[in-house]
This record gives C-alpha cells, structure tokens and sequence, in this order.
C-alpha cells in the first residue's frame, strides 16, 4: 500500500481517528547546528546533548516527509514545514537551535538514525567538549528488554534508556 492510499482510507474512512490541532511555525530561523535531543528539552534519560548540521538534518526531512504520515494535523504540518525552515538555515551562525514541542515531535524518535551521519555532534557534560564520535552499546537485556546507551568516546555515560515499568 503506497503511503497516499494509506491518507486516504484514513481520511476517508476513519475521520473520527484524526486530530483537529494546528501548527504555529516559531517566529525565529534556523542556524547551523539544530539541537535534537538532550537535557535542555528536560529529557532526563539524557545527560548530553545530541546536536545535528541543519544540511544533513534537511536531506532526512525532505525525503521523511514523502514517506511519513501523521494522523494529527500539526504533526504532519511541522513534518512539512521542517525541509523548507531547514533549507533557509543560516549555516554561518554557529549558535544551536532548539525546536519547538511539535517539530522535536518530528524528528526525536529518530535519534539513533542521526548518530550515523558525518555531522552530528555530542555534547558530553564530563569531558565538557562537542565530540562526533558517539558509541552506542546495547547492554545486556533487563527485564526482556534491550537497553541503550550512549557514551562518549572516553566512555561517559550521555544518554541511558531505563526499561519500561512491567505491572
């Protein structure tokens, strides 16, 4: 099933499970580093911040927006809005950018997809230093669940990913 048919029978056949919000782009441009995941979002499984390039983030975006979908009507605004907003990216300005609840709602479920490209970038709290290298390691299974990891090279702990809660 190609991902318009899947729009469609959504629409079409079950109104009722689409959600009716809006989008509001933030008022400021991007620059070039955007800031993805980390502490200052108060994500507290992160001790280090997960910065990405805006050029590598926008070859993701323009090809994330042909083949995803979102039945709510600001995710799938932001998913629209973010190739364009990261194609006018000053990448002259060194500063990070932090995005707004709906466009992190975008693009933080894809975290580890971003880890790969050649200008991501790790803030590590201990070392006090941006590092391009991250090395992720799945520790053994918890609970039956895979865990993650991520460390920095000299092996501080940035981002640990506790098990869910069984019962």
């Amino acid at each position: 099933m190609k991902l318009g048919e899947v729009i469609s029978f959504f629409k079409d056949e079950h109104p009722g499970l689409m959600r009716d919000t809006s989008f509001t782009p933030p008022a400021y441009g991007c620059t070039r580093w955007i800031l993805v995941r980390g502490p200052a979002y108060g994500e507290i499984s992160f001790r280090g911040s997960l910065l990405v390039e805006a050029k590598e983030l926008l070859d993701w975006a323009d090809d994330h927006v042909k083949n995803c979908w979102s039945t709510d009507k600001a995710d799938q605004q932001a998913r629209e809005f973010l190739p364009t907003w990261l194609s006018e990216a000053d990448l002259d300005d060194e500063s990070v950018t932090l995005l707004g609840n709906t466009l992190r709602s975008v693009v933080e479920d894809y975290d580890q997809n971003f880890l790969a490209f050649g200008n991501t970038r790790l803030y590590c709290p201990d070392c006090n230093v941006l590092v391009g290298k991250v090395l992720v390691i799945k520790p053994a299974l918890k609970e039956g669940m895979q865990m993650h990891e991520w460390t920095c090279p000299i092996g501080h702990r940035v981002y640990y990913e506790e098990p869910p809660k069984l019962g």
